[in-house]
């Protein structure tokens, strides 16, 4: 559980985003440049990892790790168009991919 670490409301949070429905859906939004399961949005093309070198520097009790990235995944196991690559962000997805 990350309890604040997904909140904009949380008093600590340097800088957030208040997601309003009816300002982003489809292509006009912040998920389809981050999802990279959204089929045909742009980021299952572009999908956004982090560095090799920076994820292991994240230490292994540090929740986010494993909450916002995914880790190495086999290269004969990763799924192009997908999240499912090796570091690839795991955080921000869309609720409903059909709107």
């Amino acid at each position: 559980e990350l309890g604040g670490n997904n909140s904009v409301k949380t008093a600590d949070v340097l800088w957030g985003m208040e997601n309003i429905a009816d300002q982003s859906s489809g292509f006009a939004s912040y998920f389809s440049h981050m999802d990279a399961d959204a089929p045909g949005m742009y980021a299952s093309k572009a999908r956004q990892c982090i560095s090799t070198g920076l994820y292991k520097l994240i230490s292994g009790t540090d929740e986010r790790k494993s909450a916002w990235f995914r880790g190495a995944i086999p290269s004969d196991e990763e799924k192009t168009a997908s999240s499912y690559t090796s570091y690839c962000q795991s955080k921000f997805k869309m609720a409903d991919y059909s709107t």
